[in-house]
């Protein structure tokens, strides 16, 4: 005959039950009150001891408006686990990054009433406590859209692995009153960490790359920056099993030298790590270059300023010891040649007369330095 509402048991004997196990009864729930809750508890006894009890509680949906339609809820593709990455030790309101949203419209439907006439929910079970803050850190929007803002919890704990909502459940509501009731869902709120490692040593070549990879939030952005000049040289994207790598070319460094890179993450800049673009020793033999110029220069100078000022004071002395070249004096050369003739004796003796001196210049003719002319040459012949 199905259940009664009763304070007492209604028994199911074996030959309602089948031999797996299974059983099944009907209860009538028409003449309930609308929104009222019972709860049916159910053991089994094989003659000698009870089983442990089970329990179920049903709330009763009996609304004022008879033919109406109750919501239905449709399980199909339902998730279980919902998974929150927020960064360790991060302040940022981007700590967790984009909330996360659930579109109930997918699952809950009602057949004789528009969806924007009810209202959705999160149940607040009111036998544990520890559910009280869902409806504050979970918003629904009219189109049904749930939202967790992950941040909020820090207002209950500052211990992120505190921040996970276990057992949430929703409702639809009808402007009946009729409700349907999700399944339950759990959001896992896990911490996550920053990190960065380069491939090698850190020197490449001009037109080498550089490659990074490391650890972070998923969905999160890195962006490798020059620290002086703050330009953005590369972006990587963390994935969803939350790795992220980056490679970035040698020519986004400027030219050759030594280079300091960061990244930023989640709003926060990293320490410097020192780039070397090229030869370590090409900026060194630049710099010798220009050097070994600029000594050249100035030992040029030097050379330069010497010799011009010792030029100038020996011409200064000479022209105040003589002024009468020999080019000016058109006998000089007849004397040079009497000179040299002219030997030096040891005792006084009298000078005898200077004699006249060929000349190869001036064939038949000889210099007579006695009375300063030319005369014949008697030995040239005629």
């Amino acid at each position: 005959e199905g259940l009664e509402e009763q304070n007492h048991p209604a028994t199911i004997t074996m030959g309602n039950i089948r031999s797996d196990g299974y059983w099944q009864t009907t209860w009538d729930t028409s003449n309930l009150l609308h929104g009222r809750q019972y709860t049916l508890t159910a053991r089994s006894f094989d003659g000698y001891n009870y089983s442990i009890v089970d329990s179920v509680t049903i709330e009763i949906d009996n609304p004022p408006e008879h033919g109406n339609i109750p919501p239905v809820f449709n399980a199909t593709g339902w998730v279980e686990v919902v998974r929150v990455f927020c960064d360790l030790g991060s302040n940022s309101v981007n700590q967790c990054g984009e909330s996360k949203t659930l579109n109930l419209s997918k699952y809950f439907t009602d057949e004789d009433q528009p969806m924007s006439t009810g209202d959705f929910i999160v149940v607040d079970n009111p036998a544990i406590s520890s559910d009280d803050h869902y409806g504050i850190v979970i918003t629904i929007t009219a189109a049904g859209i749930a939202t967790f803002d992950t941040i909020k919890m820090r207002d209950y704990n500052d211990d992120i692995s505190e921040w996970s909502l276990k057992g949430v459940q929703f409702q639809y509501i009808d402007a009946s009153g009729s409700k349907a009731t999700s399944l339950l869902v759990d959001f896992h709120v896990e911490s996550s960490s920053f990190t960065y490692q380069m491939e090698g040593d850190g020197d490449i070549a001009e037109d080498g790359i550089l490659k990074f990879s490391g650890e972070g939030r998923p969905g999160a952005k890195v962006i490798a920056r020059i620290k002086d000049g703050q330009r953005s040289i590369g972006e990587a994207t963390v994935g969803e099993n939350g790795l992220w790598t980056m490679e970035i070319s040698g020519k986004e460094l400027n030219g050759v030298g030594s280079h300091s890179i960061v990244f930023e993450y989640s709003g926060v800049m990293t320490e410097p790590v020192s780039i070397q673009v090229g030869d370590q020793n090409e900026g060194l033999a630049t710099w010798m270059i220009v050097v070994g110029i600029l000594i050249a220069v100035v030992i040029l100078g030097v050379m330069f300023v010497f010799f011009f000022v010792e030029f100038e004071e020996f011409g200064d002395g000479g022209i105040d010891q003589d002024t009468t070249s020999e080019e000016d004096d058109p006998y000089a050369w007849a004397k040079q040649a009497q000179a040299e003739v002219a030997a030096p004796v040891a005792n006084p003796q009298p000078t005898p007369a200077p004699q006249p001196v060929a000349s190869s210049q001036y064939p038949g003719w000889m210099w007579d330095a006695s009375s300063n002319q030319w005369v014949p040459d008697p030995d040239h012949p005629q």
